[in-house]
């Protein structure tokens, strides 16, 4: 399960396991146990976990035609085996050691499994395996949305959809202390593990997936790691799955909301692919303080949140200026704190009205503009970030040239310091990058020299450029990595005896001789190891 504080193991699950001998005899359709006799030979302690049947954690009676119900309920919820092969930032021609590790998931329609997209990311191969079955099915993946972690997964083999009945989602977010139950397979056992607890809150907040900021519930059930991907369920309908917990928290556990489950699946119905989540690239501070309105002139019935900052390459430029305030999108009032009406007694960020669009959608600003309000109409798009908050499922780009590794900057090569606390031990400057650069073209990106492989074509160069931002390359402006192998076979190709002058963004300046460059590419790549000096899209 991906934690947010990457969290330890935790709480012992109300498993299938710990049901009391008489309640197991009742579900031994579900269960598979064929005697009670083999209750009375477990031991006292794992008996006595529980006495709560999981037909009382779901609130519903045991007839037969309910256990029935209730066996083919438990036999869409899978368990998910996934090996996977992280990349290696910091030396980006290599990747680290393969790991093992899994999750849970449950069936929907079309024979389509769900299940969180941290479990099978930078995959080598998946596993599926159904409750009660022995087999683990090849599975692959169809569709997949980081930014929402979330994940849509297929089996091929006909025999794996045998007696399963795809789950139901419902049409409602629970609301605050409606009791949900949980299912998946946590770390303690290898089971269908089944917890309950209630919705303690409903907000918006960073996916520790991806960073992208959108509607989750917290809950008090028992999450821990292998729930991720589980189902979460009110009756007989799915409210949400399992996706993170904190770490040194206890009872707290969040599931993703089936408005973003089904915001996926609609996205996929009507563009035939995942588009992502618009996103929101500009700055923008509460207008609570009473000095900001009169400064504003704003009457007392005019509320909403002021634009401090618009980033250049978005669609936003076109409609939104700085000082400008929003006071509603698509007519809803945005309040002075940001806030927006949910429903009785809950409020949610405005950014929750964009995000239940789809990219290409549009949305209406009515805002006031040096005392004037205007009304405003934009479209929606997936703006990347200048740094890009998450690399899942990509290699990182490098291209070598006289020993020289140029890479790009991402969030994923600042967590080779520190997942945590990466902000503090990375270089400060490229930190700044990631927190406050602006992107000013769509394909910009940020180039920089990780390291130096040490050779005579390079002999002498100063250490202070590791980690220097590349600017310009003989007077031209690098706009990615891409541009830059362009710019370097251009001139390498034009003449022997040409030379390249690589200048910093602090000043520094490497020159290289062309020909001194390809004499010495295949004694350093043989020196380090290397395969190839350039990652696979530059090739």
């Amino acid at each position: 399960m991906e934690d947010i504080n990457d969290q330890p193991e935790g709480h012992l699950d109300q498993s299938i396991d710990g049901l009391s001998s008489s309640i197991k005899k009742r579900l031994s359709l579900v269960d598979g146990i064929e005697k009670d006799q083999q209750q009375q030979s477990l031991p006292l302690r794992k008996r006595q976990l529980s006495n709560v049947s999981v037909c009382s954690l779901l609130d519903i009676e045991t007839d037969h035609e309910v256990i029935e119900s209730l066996e083919l309920l438990l036999n869409s919820v899978v368990k998910i085996f996934c090996n996977s092969i992280p990349c290696r930032f910091h030396s980006p021609w290599q990747v680290r050691s393969q790991v093992a590790n899994f999750s849970s998931g449950f069936i929907i329609k079309d024979r389509w499994i769900l299940s969180t997209a941290h479990a099978v990311s930078n995959r080598s191969t998946i596993r599926i395996r159904k409750h009660g079955d022995t087999t683990k099915y090849p599975g692959r993946v169809l569709h997949i949305a980081h930014e929402c972690d979330l994940v849509i997964l297929t089996v091929d083999n006909d025999q794996f959809w045998n007696n399963v009945e795809p789950l139901t989602l419902s049409d409602k977010i629970p609301r605050l202390q409606e009791s949900v139950t949980v299912f998946g397979y946590p770390v303690g056992g290898d089971n269908l593990s089944v917890t309950k607890g209630v919705v303690s809150r409903v907000c918006m907040s960073n996916y520790s997936h991806s960073l992208e900021y959108l509607l989750n519930i917290q809950i008090d059930a028992a999450i821990n790691s292998g729930n991720s991907g589980g189902p979460a369920i009110q009756g007989k309908q799915v409210v949400g799955m399992s996706f993170e917990s904190i770490s040194d928290a206890q009872s707290i556990g969040y599931i993703i909301p089936v408005l973003v489950i089904k915001h996926v699946l609609n996205d996929i119905e009507l563009h035939g692919i995942y588009t992502a989540f618009p996103t929101v690239v500009f700055g923008c501070q509460t207008m609570e303080n009473l000095s900001y309105r009169k400064y504003l002139k704003l009457n007392d019935d005019q509320h909403g949140v002021l634009v401090t900052s618009v980033e250049p390459a978005c669609v936003f430029t076109k409609v939104l200026k700085k000082e400008d305030v929003i006071t509603a999108i698509d007519d809803k009032p945005i309040a002075d704190d940001g806030t927006i009406y949910f429903r009785r007694g809950e409020r949610l960020s405005f950014v929750h009205l964009l995000k239940l669009k789809f990219v290409g959608e549009t949305a209406t600003f009515r805002i006031i503009r040096q005392g004037q309000e205007i009304t405003l109409t934009s479209s929606l798009d997936k703006t990347p970030a200048l740094v890009p908050w998450h690399s899942h499922d990509k290699c990182p780009e490098y291209l070598i040239y006289a020993g020289i590794v140029f890479t790009v900057l991402t969030r994923f090569f600042l967590y080779e310091w520190s997942k945590d606390v990466w902000d503090e031990k990375a270089p400060k400057h490229l930190v700044s990058l990631a927190c406050n650069g602006a992107l000013q073209e769509l394909t910009q990106q940020i180039v920089i020299i990780n390291q130096i492989l040490a050779d005579d074509v390079n002999y002498g160069i100063d250490s202070d450029v590791k980690y220097a931002v590349l600017k310009i390359v003989n007077g031209v402006e690098i706009n990615n990595i891409k541009h830059l192998a362009e710019l370097i076979d251009e001139i390498s190709n034009k003449k022997d005896d040409a030379f390249i002058r690589f200048e910093m963004e602090t000043n520094e300046i490497i020159v290289i001789e062309c020909k001194e460059a390809k004499q010495s590419e295949e004694r350093i790549l043989t020196q380090n190891s290397i395969a190839h000096a350039r990652g696979e899209n530059l090739r």
